[in-house]
């Protein structure tokens, strides 16, 4: 499983580089506005250098046309940025154009299977559901991603599904058990991930115990 931090936070995103985690940096424009003084633009250089993967970068347009000329001009800054794109009917439309360009794509606010079908089929890379707010519309997230991951590997679509808007760790397992291919998190819901387990730290205060009483038996320094 891909994981990507949906965070501006540099200092998560150095902790994940680190240890080795991370894939990429999911953004949309609500996460910018709340966390952030800068515009989109001024953003990616700083998270294009801080970390190697792919880092999203969300289009504000309404219509296509526009839509192409903004994922233009985000792909223009690196190749390693993906656009995305809402799966509206304009949308598509654009998908379909950028894939014609060769600037890779992900569908993005998506609800419904059949919007994960118009999506692969435009050229969207990659398709990003937002899980906590299907549930939060009354559906079971879970029945309606299992459904979207099954369309997709019956027909062998070429893209990535992506659980995103993900409220917890539990709702993380269940993405993994399903085997969703990619998954883009909160600093707080990855800061809970690399917590460490208190059964290992119990079994290391052992190890370390016994390690003692044995050197304390034989007068042996502790190696």
């Amino acid at each position: 499983m891909e994981i990507w931090l949906d965070s501006i936070d540099l200092e998560t995103i150095q902790t994940a580089t680190e240890m080795g985690l991370l894939h990429g940096i999911t953004t949309n424009p609500s996460l910018i506005a709340k966390n952030s003084r800068q515009t989109m633009r001024e953003l990616l250089p700083s998270l294009l250098l801080i970390q190697k993967g792919p880092v999203t970068a969300q289009v504000l347009s309404r219509n296509a046309s526009s839509m192409v000329e903004e994922a233009r001009s985000f792909f223009a800054l690196s190749s390693r940025i993906i656009v995305k794109i809402p799966a509206t009917r304009e949308g598509f439309i654009a998908m379909r154009r950028l894939s014609a360009l060769s600037i890779p794509v992900m569908a993005t606010a998506v609800y419904s299977p059949l919007q994960v079908l118009l999506s692969c089929k435009a050229g969207a890379g990659y398709v990003a559901i937002y899980l906590s707010r299907v549930f939060d519309s009354g559906e079971d997230g879970f029945t309606i991603l299992e459904r979207m991951y099954n369309l997709m590997r019956h027909y062998q679509m070429e893209a990535k599904l992506m659980a995103a808007s993900i409220r917890s760790l539990e709702q993380m397992e269940r993405c993994l058990a399903i085997g969703i291919p990619s998954i883009t998190i909160s600093p707080k819901i990855f800061s809970e991930l690399i917590l460490d387990n208190p059964f290992t730290l119990e079994r290391l205060d052992s190890f370390e115990k016994d390690w003692k009483l044995k050197d304390a038996s034989l007068g042996n320094p502790l190696v």
